[in-house]
């Protein structure tokens, strides 16, 4: 697979994606129906309906793949050691990334230091608001944009060209699909490396599935309870605190790469593809 038909299958993933919402606007606009009563509601539905009719519309036309029965008892024999790190390296990366996650509060402290930092936690939380998130973010989420953009994306990808330019190029079409965020393209883009990384070095994607749900589920735990740290983390106003603790965040990542890898120096002109023996 060439590197624009990858991009042109995530465009055409995002309009699969989008589907479901486009008929439910269209639906209620025309029929003058009401969903702000009930909206987590209409939200888990059409969750669950976007990455079911996205993603298994993309699997069926161009993937076609042979469902391994093992990818979820297989979670209950991963190693313990590449466990820990990944661990490690969601503590980091969700440190080394916040800046990113701050820019337009930052630029904003920085042409007036006397701006008021503020986070919008009053909203109101029910059943359906924890349901909304845990369904989207925290299970479908990872475990289907993984299977796409590492198991099928850059494997098709390794077939074409250098490990280093297909684990550029799927992060890339990663990022592209959080472009409704701006804010999250950079993370998403180093976040496609991370996980590339990990199933190149395991030939497992149930370990890069590890890292995306357990680094979703964080940063959703903290969107539901994390007022208390947010504030401590504001009051940094962006000192040298701040920057510290995303240097240290960046350290741990990489702390945890060489110790995935056993400290095998990574030659990222020259990497080899470690699945090109089963193909052959």
């Amino acid at each position: 697979m060439r590197a624009l038909q990858a991009v042109g299958l995530t465009i055409l993933l995002m309009i699969f994606l989008s589907l479901p919402v486009l008929l439910f606007y269209l639906i209620t606009e025309n029929w003058n129906i009401s969903v702000q009563s009930n909206y987590y509601q209409h939200a888990l539905l059409l969750e669950a309906a976007s990455f079911l009719i996205g993603y298994g519309a993309i699997f069926y036309w161009f993937w076609k793949p042979k469902i391994d029965k093992g990818i979820f008892s297989g979670f209950l024999v991963l190693d313990l050691r590449i466990l820990f790190w990944i661990i490690i390296m969601i503590i980091g990366y969700s440190r080394a990334t916040q800046p990113f996650w701050d820019f337009s509060k930052m630029i904003d402290f920085y042409k007036n230091p006397d701006f008021e930092f503020s986070r919008n936690f009053s909203y109101q939380k029910d059943i359906f608001y924890y349901l909304y998130d845990a369904m989207g973010a925290v299970l479908l989420a990872p475990v289907f944009e993984e299977l796409f953009f590492r198991q099928f994306l850059l494997r098709k990808l390794l077939e074409k060209y250098k490990p280093i330019l297909a684990i550029a190029t799927s992060s890339f079409c990663f990022a592209l699909i959080h472009v409704d965020n701006p804010r999250n393209l950079i993370p998403s883009f180093f976040f496609g490396i991370i996980c590339s990384l990990l199933y190149l070095k395991t030939r497992k994607i149930r370990y890069a599935i590890f890292f995306h749900i357990t680094s979703n589920l964080l940063v959703t735990v903290f969107n539901w309870f994390g007022e208390d740290f947010y504030n401590w983390q504001d009051a940094m106003q962006f000192d040298f605190m701040y920057w510290s603790l995303s240097l240290f965040g960046a350290l741990l990542v990489i702390l945890g790469i060489k110790n995935i890898y056993e400290n095998e120096k990574i030659d990222w002109l020259n990497m080899k593809n470690p699945f090109q023996e089963e193909e052959t």
